[in-house]
């Protein structure tokens, strides 16, 4: 079975071409070695013919990730092609830019260290999106933190969710335990919150059921249709709520704050 090593090298600095792949694969396979080997040494690793290799550093980190049937680390060939990652293991770790991966079955940790990346996924027991401007479409997640900047997420279903990254933006569509956000712009929609921390600045947040919110920060939208308990503590904020009855105490100055009145 072919693996692809960390660095092929025809010597220090040199990448590895012609004879240098036929001997990396003769030191693996014994002096038997054809070049229907080395073809299919390459084929597997998607490279042309070894007149010409050469293995970045990005595939080479990637390759390690790569846990497919029978232990085989494919390379792809394009950087736009999906990248098939096994969660086999506790964490996963994703560091390659610019790729697109498909994250198959459900998964421990997550950590995505890639800037411009589409990561598409199951459920995870941990996500953590450190790189910027990724896009992360998942379903049920559990802890969730957004550190990087720029980001989108899209989930059915969260339990704990700590956004510190600004400019970012999520969307749950339904239960979102308990969120706090302390980053400016960000974006967030969700079905129900059950506790909401707004610190921050120039956020917007559309929830239809909120059971606890606090605005912390300043200029910052808030909407719920229903709301049960509310706390206002910064300046220039706006918050609407347009039914049901809400407990209400707001601190801080220039607020808007709308509530239903009950009749």
């Amino acid at each position: 079975m072919f693996k692809l090593a960390p660095t092929l090298s025809a010597g220090p600095g040199d990448p590895c071409q012609g004879d240098c792949v036929r001997d990396h694969v003769a030191s693996r396979h014994g002096s038997g070695a054809t070049q229907g080997k080395v073809d299919t040494y390459l084929r597997y690793v998607h490279l042309p013919h070894p007149t010409e290799i050469t293995v970045s550093r990005s595939i080479a980190r990637l390759a390690t990730a790569l846990l497919l049937p029978a232990g085989l680390l494919l390379v792809p060939g394009s950087a736009n092609a999906g990248i098939p990652i096994s969660c086999t293991t506790d964490e996963v770790v994703l560091t390659a830019d610019n790729m697109d991966y498909e994250l198959v079955g459900p998964c421990g940790t997550v950590i995505v260290e890639a800037d411009n990346a589409t990561v598409n996924m199951q459920t995870a027991t941990r996500l953590v999106i450190n790189g910027d401007q990724v896009s992360v479409t998942a379903k049920s997640l559990n802890d969730t933190q957004i550190t990087g900047a720029a980001n989108s997420l899209s989930t059915p279903s969260a339990n704990t969710m700590s956004i510190t990254g600004s400019g970012s933006t999520v969307d749950v569509a339904g239960q979102l335990e308990r969120v706090v956000v302390q980053a400016d712009t960000t974006s967030l929609t969700a079905d129900r919150t059950h506790v909401l921390v707004l610190r921050g600045s120039g956020n917007s947040v559309d929830v239809r059921r909120g059971f606890r919110t606090r605005v912390i920060g300043s200029d910052n939208a808030v909407a719920h249709r229903r709301l049960d308990r509310l706390r206002v503590r910064g300046d220039a904020n706006t918050v609407t709520v347009a039914a049901g009855g809400t407990s209400a105490k707001v601190r801080g100055q220039d607020n808007a704050v709308t509530l239903h009145r009950r009749r």
